[in-house]
């Protein structure tokens, strides 16, 4: 959706406020063709003979497609589906097993993009709504009849901000689902090449990466950085600095990626050569990523954004290559590390996701609406309800009904959820419940603050409603000792070693709120 006409406001201005373009962000996501990645899928179903567990799976994700998808199939990034089908066949020796679960895999990445594409379009035509009716009051104001524009154009950069912002949450949630979606295929055998045109996320092939670490001029400094390492230590690595042996793993990327005769070849036949180009350039991304400058995407389900994500990543590949962690005492090659990393931050996510689903239906929300609330938060859309809610009812949850009373009678009007569709009469009733519960609590967890800190501060909000959670099952601990509870949370990311603790002012308080956490985790 372009930018809008307006004849007092200039959009320019609102993004150098904003700190980036949510127009643009909008832009790259729909430019992805989700109708040639859901053919690409129904051409590996069909190969792969309708095998009963693979369709069912395949179906769900399908319907999700058919529900987000409503545009006509343009071929915007034509795939020779035939052809991919018919190679992958062959390398793969026609296994009907690993042809259902490429079909179901690519399936799940179709449904989410076009989910994100809906959802993202969503934003920026209330975006560009609001900002009309902006444009149009400061038109008003300008003949001196009630409002100083100044204000008005304040509130424009703030809708401005907030559009980008929930934008990048969209984006944030696509893009791990996408790589989540990569490496389940990569699993199979199958490297994924043949949807880089059509995925809608620019600059996620490893010629891009390759591409943007030489543009950037990293390259060149790595080549001097390990030129004078091997001078001054000639004989190996073992008197090299941390930074050296860095310059000299992203050189050995940029080869695998760029240079197949000295890189990729030592890998064997073209499907390894392809997957360690794949992951070569993943990492060849992530170190490009720390680097960026701007408003980036968010991990809206282990908290942070895609930037910190990166660097923990980065961590991580290092210690597992040099076995310094207590759980990983051999050093591991470069791609294996990627692979393991890849395998836990899907396995985090979905485990979150999982637990939080079960935290939801143990407080008494149906299992419809819990799961609407996750999906919801999978995709980067529901928290902003969580933080509408909390914002009016006020930060401080010392008055935890109030609070959470508020959100219940909020919570069916949210602007992405019909009444009565997600959220049953029942379940608002469970939440009023919830907030009798937490008012029993002394100085109860700061649910809006939380919340807030979602958006300010990068917390996730798997933590956030985790921490709630645990603060209701501790009420009971807590009251007799008029305990304050609090929140400190890090992302639950294995990579990042981050861990959800709660904290109490008396050690009852403080025991039930851990525990738990603990059990949250797990």
């Amino acid at each position: 959706m372009s930018k809008p006409n307006l004849r007092w406001l200039d959009t320019a201005t609102l993004v150098a406020a904003a700190g980036g373009d949510p127009w643009e962000a909008d832009r790259e996501l729909q430019d992805g063709d989700p109708g040639e990645i859901s053919g690409l899928a129904d051409a590996f179903r069909e190969a792969a003979g309708h095998l009963k567990d693979a369709d069912e799976q395949f179906n769900i994700a399908k319907r999700q497609f058919e529900e987000s998808w409503d545009r006509e199939d343009t071929v915007e990034h034509p795939i020779n589906d035939h052809a991919e089908v018919q190679k992958v066949s062959a390398a793969l020796g026609g296994q009907p097993e690993a042809l259902g679960k490429i079909a179901v895999a690519l399936q799940e990445i179709a449904a989410a993009l076009a989910t994100a594409q809906r959802d993202s379009a969503a934003t920026i035509e209330d975006l560009n709504a609001d900002l009309h009716d902006i444009d149009e009051e400061i038109g008003e104001a300008m003949k001196g009849m009630y409002i100083e524009a100044s204000e008005l154009i304040t509130e424009a950069q703030a809708v401005t901000t907030a559009a980008l912002n929930q934008v990048n949450n969209t984006r944030g949630a696509y893009i791990v689902q996408l790589q989540d979606g990569e490496t389940a295929l990569m699993e199979t055998g199958y490297v994924p090449a043949a949807i880089d045109d059509a995925d809608g996320a620019p600059g996620d092939t490893p010629q891009e990466a390759a591409a943007e670490y030489e543009g950037s001029g990293q390259r060149a400094k790595d080549e001097e950085t390990v030129a004078n390492a091997r001078r001054l230590h000639p004989h190996g690595h073992l008197q090299w600095t941390l930074d050296q042996i860095a310059a000299d793993r992203r050189l050995d990327d940029y080869a695998t990626v760029t240079d197949p005769a000295n890189g990729a070849a030592r890998y064997g036949d073209v499907a390894e050569q392809e997957e360690a180009a794949r992951l070569a350039g993943s990492r060849l991304a992530d170190f490009n990523m720390v680097h960026s400058v701007g408003p980036v995407p968010r991990d809206t389900v282990l908290g942070g954004d895609m930037r910190d994500r990166a660097r923990g990543r980065l961590l991580l590949q290092r210690q597992l290559q040099d076995a310094q962690l207590p759980w990983s005492k051999l050093p591991m090659s470069a791609d294996d590390a990627t692979r393991l990393i890849n395998d836990m931050e899907a396995r985090d996510r979905s485990a979150a996701l999982t637990k939080l689903y079960d935290q939801l239906v143990d407080c008494e929300i149906s299992p419809d609406a819990a799961r609407a609330m996750v999906d919801g938060i999978s995709r980067g859309v529901m928290p902003q309800e969580y933080l509408d809610a909390a914002t009016a009812a006020g930060h401080v949850f010392g008055a935890g009904q109030h609070a959470v009373n508020e959100f219940a009678d909020r919570l069916p009007r949210g602007r992405h959820w019909e009444p009565g569709v997600a959220f049953s009469e029942a379940d608002v009733r469970s939440l009023s419940d919830l907030g009798r519960k937490m008012g029993r609590v002394s100085s109860a967890v700061t649910l809006g603050v939380g919340l807030y800190d979602i958006f300010v501060n990068d917390r996730s909000p798997v933590e956030v409603a985790a921490e709630a959670g645990g603060a209701m099952a501790g009420a009971s601990a807590l009251a007799p000792y008029g305990a304050s509870i609090g929140a400190v949370a890090g992302p639950p990311g294995a990579f990042a070693g981050a861990v959800l603790f709660g904290t109490a002012g008396a050690l009852g308080g403080q025991f039930a709120v851990e525990k738990t956490i603990e059990w949250i985790k797990k």
